[in-house]
């Protein structure tokens, strides 16, 4: 086409300026806030230091009994061997019995020790889960209160995209189909833009300098013009 409402042009720069606030506003829609991102990742953190220590926990726990089981049957041992002392007949049999009674208490008194330092680390990390819980409550109650606000400004956006879609439909009817046609051929090669004002004689979608005959001719606004270098639609705009 090359005979053009001046009216027609102005509406297509609308039509475009809103096209470009609603791609701003669906993609903010569509974007997960940085600190959301940001605290999700650190909760994650602070619930696998969580788990791990929860697990470590439990493992110390499981060989605490089994050293707690060990030492009970070495004491029954003992017990049974102090009780054949009052049976044995020779003394070589007697001082075999007493280094096997000591060796056993001596056995039994590492195994304690063991069992000591088996409470003491449990006792650290329960400590550590019990401010890891803390942690992960407080980062939980954070993101709850992120997500509401949010989710509260993202009522306003989409409040206001369903305003801009209307906008946007309201502006296209009104628009000749066959310049709609171009435009939006020119707008799917061209990144979302498919028309540009030029200012000073230069192109404001390639910043480039358009020839002069054209720039006159853009100032009559009577007629349809695309730019020599990025091919979108352009219009005179005052500077």
């Amino acid at each position: 086409m090359d005979k053009i409402d001046s009216e027609q042009l102005d509406r297509l720069a609308k039509l475009q300026d809103l096209e470009i606030e609603i791609r701003r506003l669906r993609q903010q829609l569509e974007t997960e806030p940085g600190i959301l991102i940001a605290l999700a990742g650190q909760s994650d953190e602070k619930q696998t230091q969580l788990d791990d220590c929860r697990q470590r926990t439990e493992e110390l726990k499981k060989e605490y009994r089994s050293l707690e089981s060990d030492t009970q049957l070495n004491i029954d041992h003992i017990k049974k061997s102090q009780a054949k002392l009052n049976t044995v007949k020779t003394n070589k049999e007697y001082q075999s019995l007493l280094k096997e009674i000591d060796d056993i208490k001596k056995k039994n008194s590492s195994i304690e020790d063991t069992m000591i330092e088996c409470l003491d680390t449990i006792e650290k990390l329960e400590q550590q889960i019990s401010e890891y819980e803390k942690d992960c409550d407080e980062l939980g109650q954070q993101i709850a209160e992120k997500k509401a606000a949010v989710e509260k400004e993202r009522e306003v956006f989409r409040n206001r995209l369903a305003d801009l879609d209307g906008q946007a439909k309201s502006n296209s009817d009104s628009i000749d189909s066959e310049l709609m046609h171009i435009y939006n051929g020119i707008k799917m090669k061209k990144g979302g833009t498919g028309i540009a004002p030029v200012i000073a004689a230069v192109c404001q979608g390639c910043h480039l300098n358009i020839p002069p005959q054209m720039y006159n001719e853009l100032h009559r606004r009577d007629s349809l013009k695309i730019c020599p270098w990025c091919e979108r639609i352009i219009y005179w705009k005052e500077g």
